[in-house]
Formats: structure tokens, sequence, C-alpha cells
């Protein structure tokens, strides 16, 4: 289960490394708007899910695990959300 959880780990570093390495010309805006949806789409499910997965399986109880998954999604969405809120209202 672990080892699952660092696959997704790994696959959260390459593309966040490569949405990275294709906005290094854009505009402040643009940049905000992409890692705002990047965020809310790919960084939340999976960061969560990961943090969850290894809670899971490094406890005695592995309800932690989805409890962690439940609290993180959201806040991570939100901040995503509010990233790309930023980035298409600021001038």
């Amino acid at each position: 289960m672990v080892g699952f959880a660092v696959v997704w780990f790994i696959i959260l570093l390459l593309v966040c490394f490569f949405v990275f390495s294709l906005l290094k010309d854009k505009t402040k805006k643009t940049k905000r708007v992409i890692w705002g949806l990047m965020t809310m789409f790919v960084i939340a499910p999976l960061l969560s899910g990961t943090g969850g997965m290894i809670l899971a399986a490094t406890s005695d109880h592995g309800i932690g695990g989805g409890a962690l998954m439940m609290l993180l999604f959201p806040l991570l969405f939100l901040i995503g959300f509010l990233l790309l809120g930023v980035g298409l209202l600021k001038k």
C-alpha cells in the first residue's frame, strides 16, 4: 500500500516539474490560472490520497487515513480555487 502511495507521489512530482517547465516564460496571470487548475485537479487528489494511504498503512487505525483525505482534499481544492480566482480577477 505504501508503494502505491510512493508511485502517486512520484507522478505528482513529475507533473509539477512538467508544468513548471512549461510556464517559465508566461505571465503571472497565466501562471496563477494554470497552477490553480493544477492544484484543484491534480495536486489535491494525489497529495490527499498519498497522505491518507501512508497514514492508514503506518497506523493501527485505517480510519485516520480516510479522515486525512477528507480534510486535506477540500483544503487543497480551496487553495487551488483561490489561486484560480486571483489569476482570473487580477489585472
